[in-house]
């Protein structure tokens, strides 16, 4: 006896509706295939600065495979992700990763470092502390002999400091002859004359300012935390007298730099398609 009409038009309309939901959940599983195939494509064809290890590669491919199971279709024999020759499987199931989160082949190449307390460099001062105990500190440290110290290192912090720094120049006089007139020695030569900066000064305000970045009223709060009171206005004659010593150098290092064959100005990677195109020219 055959069906109703109304009920197969109902059956029909059914199938109709599983397969267009299958149809929609297989577009999205291709459209994030191809999004992941042209990425590893660029990994793997791009240049060696992005290449990744292939055993890495098979994890890209979980989101799909679990998005397929989750339709209740599976993967084609010939054309479902296989795991690659280079991975291994863990324990948990995982291709290609090692237990402990990380892939066989990285370990390989990664070199071990070192743990523990790091060692302190020997060019550094040191300041001993020593702490007694209370027996070694009344009168019961007659009774004491000491037979030897336990040395425990801390890195510590000591804040600059100004200091003033005196040039003392002696006079003489040739004895009995005073028409001799009198004997001292030169002043040094300042890189501010008439300046009570010193080179030491002059040069950390410009490394302050050209290599730690510092402007300088940070610099005059900073010199003001330590107990002097530098202008800005100060510091910046100081700033402008230093450029008008160093335009020299300066003025060297330019021309230099433009008789050389390539100047790198700007650290930024370009990919170039076709280098067998690109051609030199001076300007």
């Amino acid at each position: 006896m055959s069906k109703p009409v109304e009920e197969q038009i109902r059956e029909l309309k059914d199938k109709l509706a599983r397969a267009a939901h299958e149809r929609d959940e297989y577009r999205k599983l291709y459209e994030l295939a191809s999004i992941e195939l042209e990425r590893l494509r660029r990994h793997i064809f791009g240049q060696k600065a992005e290449h990744v290890d292939p055993a890495q590669m098979q994890l890209a491919f979980d989101a799909i495979v679990q998005m397929l199971a989750g339709t209740g279709a599976q993967p084609d024999a010939g054309t479902g992700a296989q795991p690659d020759a280079g991975a291994t499987s863990s324990p948990d199931g995982r291709d290609g990763v090692a237990p402990n989160g990380a892939s066989e082949s990285g370990d390989k190449g990664r070199q071990a470092r070192p743990h523990g307390r790091q060692r302190l460099p020997e060019h550094l001062p040191v300041e001993r502390i020593e702490l007694l105990p209370p027996e070694a500190q009344d009168e019961r440290a007659t009774a004491l002999v000491r037979i030897g110290e336990e040395v425990s290192e801390t890195l510590e912090w000591r804040p600059a400091s100004f200091v003033r720094l005196q040039i003392v120049r002696p006079k003489f006089a040739v004895r009995g002859e005073p028409e001799q007139g009198i004997t001292i020695a030169d002043v040094p030569d300042s890189p501010v004359p008439r300046s009570l900066a010193g080179p030491g000064l002059l040069a950390h305000v410009l490394v302050s300012k050209y290599a730690d970045h510092l402007p300088l009223h940070r610099l005059e709060k900073m010199f003001e935390r330590w107990g002097l009171h530098l202008s800005r206005s100060t510091l910046c004659g100081w700033v402008e007298s230093c450029a008008d010593k160093l335009a020299p150098l300066v003025g060297a290092m330019a021309k230099d730099a433009l008789n050389a064959h390539c100047i790198a100005i700007d650290a930024t990677g370009v990919l170039v398609q076709a280098k067998e195109k690109c051609v030199f020219r001076r300007t």
